[in-house]
């Protein structure tokens, strides 16, 4: 038999798939070849790789990414080996959209590539506190990929951005509208990540307080996604004016049916701009003391010390007294009354005082206690203690080992704390 004949012997022959003898052995040969490559590489790897951690999955990522380009190059040409026209066979063809084999096996690689970029961005950055800039560099990535993706699949690709999906009250939202708001969707979401994490080492740091941070913080997430919704709909083709013309009169019915709301949202931002009340401040209302734990655009969460959640309306803060105990300072003064008995040695009941203001941890040495002899009262001398903490959410029980502690010293120097008693004189004469 011909030797020509036999390695052009065709197993499979039809308008599509061409496959002979000689296409076998190459596919085997390929195979083969792919396997020795793949094994070399994957030995090699694993004897460079080193304790450090950065390094060795850099080296594992370079690993898997030639076995893929390998058996991804296999498979391209075991493809191109058995189909007819293999790089110029239309795949598909609907609409807007026009894939040829060539076209699916670029946007694959470009897919590919950008995964691998990806995850050595990801390597890249594991041990830096700051990753803000790996999501810019993330983003970036992906909108090529997208771009080159596009390029390839679309058989026009000026058509594309001006293709009409639906339509809103006169106004056509495209591809290109899409791919607007998910750009300024995502530019928003690197913004407010960008600022959290700034305001938020400002904070560990000691630049700004807590409550401070917090307020600019929501001010700003609240300036960008207004910018941001008024970007996009004018970017989309709606006239503002003439929309907010058209709902005047809905506006203004709006407003007078929600007219406290407004006014707590209005009392919320100049709560914000004022900054009287902030974050972990310690604030009285309706004689119940608590702390400042989410400070909203239109109510404020304050926690008291039965752990009790208060939602408060914003706009008791700006139209009635409002009591912060720390809101220029963190300490704060408090006071213990205490009366003896008559007779007792004034000067030594003051110093016994001072001693257990002095020996209480959660008590301030500056600004000083001190102890004043406050007046002759019906059944006692009546004296005050008064102390400075900048422990003002637990005063209660500071307060509480103080008395402990003075009926305690009190006791060892037989000094004593009289009860009320009235003296009754009954005249002869009646």
């Amino acid at each position: 038999m011909n030797l020509n004949k036999i390695w052009h012997f065709t197993f499979v022959d039809n308008n599509y798939i061409n496959i002979n003898i000689l296409d076998i052995i190459l596919f085997f040969f390929i195979i083969i070849f792919t396997i020795i490559i793949s094994r070399f590489l994957r030995k090699r790897t694993l004897f460079l790789l080193n304790k450090d951690v950065k390094t060795s999955s850099f080296r594992l990522l370079i690993n898997k990414s030639l076995q893929l380009f390998l058996w991804t190059t296999a498979f391209i040409l075991i493809l191109s080996l058995s189909i007819v026209n293999f790089w110029y066979l239309i795949l598909l063809d609907y609409l807007i959209f026009e894939i040829s084999s060539l076209d699916l096996i670029l946007t694959l690689v470009t897919l590919v590539v950008a995964i691998l970029f990806q995850n050595y961005i990801k390597i890249l950055w594991q041990n830096k506190e700051d990753g803000f800039l790996k999501y810019i560099e993330s983003l970036f990535i992906w909108i090529l990929a997208t771009t080159i993706t596009l390029r390839l699949v679309l058989s026009d690709y000026s058509v594309f951005y001006s293709y009409s999906i639906f339509t809103i009250t006169d106004v056509e939202i495209s591809f290109s509208d899409i791919l607007y708001l998910i750009a300024v969707i995502a530019l928003v979401g690197l913004l407010i990540s960008g600022i959290t994490k700034f305001f938020t080492k400002q904070t560990q740091k000691g630049n700004i307080d807590l409550g401070t941070s917090a307020a600019l913080l929501k001010v700003s997430k609240y300036f960008i996604w207004i910018i941001a919704i008024i970007s996009v709909l004018q970017g989309v083709g709606f006239q503002l004016s003439i929309l907010l013309a058209g709902s005047a009169a809905l506006l203004v019915g709006l407003g007078m049916g929600i007219q406290q709301i407004f006014g707590d949202v209005a009392s919320g931002f100049i709560l914000l701009i004022e900054r009287v009340l902030k974050v972990s401040d310690i604030v009285e209302v309706d004689n119940i003391v608590g702390r400042v734990v989410k400070s909203g655009i239109r109510t404020t969460t304050i926690v008291t010390r039965d752990n009790i959640r208060i939602i408060v309306p914003n706009s008791r803060f700006t139209s009635e007294n409002l009591i912060n105990w720390s809101h220029t300072e963190s300490h704060t003064r408090f006071k213990i009354d205490v009366g003896v008995a008559y007779g007792s040695n004034v000067e030594l009941v003051m110093e016994l005082l001072m001693n257990c203001a002095s020996n209480h941890r959660n008590i301030m040495k500056e600004p000083k206690f001190f102890v004043r002899f406050n007046n002759f009262g019906d059944s006692s001398l009546d004296f005050q203690l008064y102390f400075w903490t900048n422990k003002s959410f637990e005063v209660e029980n500071i307060k509480s080992d103080l008395r402990i502690q003075i009926d305690k010293i009190f006791r060892e120097n037989n000094i004593t704390i009289p009860f009320p008693q009235t003296d009754v004189h009954i005249s002869k004469d009646l």
